[in-house]
């Protein structure tokens, strides 16, 4: 199975669920406000090859999840596509910059070490610009947590899937980087329901996503929680490989849309 895995990557999406819940006690939460959500929703669903599909189907409704954790509470909470605004951008200094994050996380997950202030800002400024062509060539989400009678929304991290357009079997990645407080409840896994349901839905009706029949996971072999989460998910364990950039051995999983 392994000799066939790497020719399953050409046109897929590998979904490398580095669900980052680490205890970063200076990853702060910003707040964003309910007005401003429904802005940039009114603007992703402008994006031209978005449009037949939300004049159809609800916004709030496609990018909402509820998360329950160990003792059966629920708490609502939705996608917000990423936009150039400071309380997104801000999440992304959090966890990526030096100075606002723990650079102990780092080296269990991805690139191995923190970026600069200007770097995080180039790496937030690039998605950005990556998620509002048309189409996206990549799908980039803070999370929020909605609170009833409040008129702003706690983001408690990021969440990210791509490439979407062009892959040409380089490998893709999805990061879903949440605040310590909102660890373990639930949160991560409801997220990625929220995502691949989402992606299920416009894969088939977006021209440029539709020959995309199924998406590739990985997650380090250590890495308890990320495994956990992508088997909630539904995604089917391949085996195992060595992942040469990053030095690990990773597990290998693969969702059908």
């Amino acid at each position: 199975m392994l000799s066939n895995l790497n020719k399953r990557f050409f046109n897929v999406f590998v979904f490398a669920f580095l669900c980052l819940l680490f205890p970063l006690s200076c990853f702060a939460e910003s707040f964003i406000s309910s007005e401003k959500v429904d802005y940039i929703y009114d603007k992703f669903a402008e994006i031209d090859c978005f449009k037949e599909y939300f004049k159809k189907n609800n916004i709030r409704e496609e990018l909402s999840f509820e998360a329950k954790d160990k003792s059966g509470s629920v708490r609502k909470g939705c996608l917000i596509p990423l936009y150039d605004c400071e309380e997104l951008k801000q999440c992304y200094l959090d966890t990526y910059a030096e100075g606002y994050a723990d650079p102990d996380h780092m080296r269990l997950y991805g690139m191995g070490k923190l970026k600069t202030k200007d770097e995080a800002i180039a790496f937030f400024c690039s998605r950005v610009k990556r998620m509002w062509s048309s189409p996206p060539k990549s799908l980039y989400f803070g999370v929020a947590l909605l609170n009833d009678g409040y008129a702003a929304y706690p983001i408690v991290g990021n969440v990210a899937i791509g490439q979407l357009v062009g892959n040409d079997g380089c490998d893709c990645e999805v990061a879903c980087a949440l605040v310590p407080e909102s660890s373990s409840k639930g949160i991560g896994t409801a997220v990625g329901y929220c995502l691949m349901r989402f992606m299920k839905n416009i894969v088939p009706r977006v021209k440029e996503y539709s020959s995309l029949k199924f998406v590739g996971a990985t997650a380090k072999v250590n890495n308890d929680r990320s495994n956990k989460i992508l088997e909630r998910l539904g995604f089917l364990f391949d085996g195992m490989r060595y992942n040469q950039r990053y030095g690990v051995n990773e597990n290998c999983y693969t969702y059908h849309l």
